[in-house]
């Protein structure tokens, strides 16, 4: 019995099975690559959020943009940063037009500022600055709303969206009649 020709013989039917069910192995393998990617992208985003938000406030800003700079000397790719810039320029002029939505105006003008900061230290400042006095600011009245109820909150925050739409109408009207 040869057994040296018995095993190619089955090491050529296994490839043979693999050739034929190569598709779907295919389509797994790229779903749990895809899988894969989804969930590193996830943790790295939870891991600069921990990072963030564990830093003193006042200093969040430029902590992150030198976290940026370092990461762009071990050799990062200058697209990295343009997309930063882009992006955060393109938010913030979205916020122009929205900005008389509570949350989406403002909201997206942070974020755009906050993508920005990452690569220029002066806007980092602007952000630190900022947030020190919007906390100094808003602290108190921010600490009531997360001890109203549910329900509270949700109509607090209608009541503000209905009277900045009845406001930007009333001026709308009466600035082109």
């Amino acid at each position: 019995m040869n057994i040296g020709g018995s095993l190619r013989f089955v090491a050529v039917v296994c490839s043979l099975g693999v050739a034929w069910n190569l598709p779907r192995h295919r389509e797994r393998i790229g779903e749990r690559i895809g899988e894969r990617i989804g969930e590193a992208m996830i943790e790295r985003i939870r891991w600069s959020w921990r990072h963030f938000a564990s830093r003193r406030a006042g200093l969040r800003f430029r902590e992150r943009y030198r976290l940026h700079q370092s990461r762009r000397r071990r050799g990062g790719l200058e697209i990295v940063r343009i997309s930063y810039i882009a992006g955060g320029t393109l938010l913030v002029a979205v916020s122009a037009l929205l900005g008389w939505l509570p949350v989406l105006g403002w909201g997206t003008a942070i974020l755009g500022l906050s993508m920005i900061a990452g690569e220029f230290y002066p806007v980092a400042r602007l952000m630190d600055w900022l947030e020190l006095r919007v906390r100094e600011l808003l602290g108190p009245l921010g600490k009531a709303f997360v001890r109203m109820p549910t329900w509270v909150q949700l109509f607090v925050s209608v009541l503000i969206s209905l009277s900045t739409i009845t406001l930007v109408y009333s001026l709308y009207s009466l600035s082109f009649g």
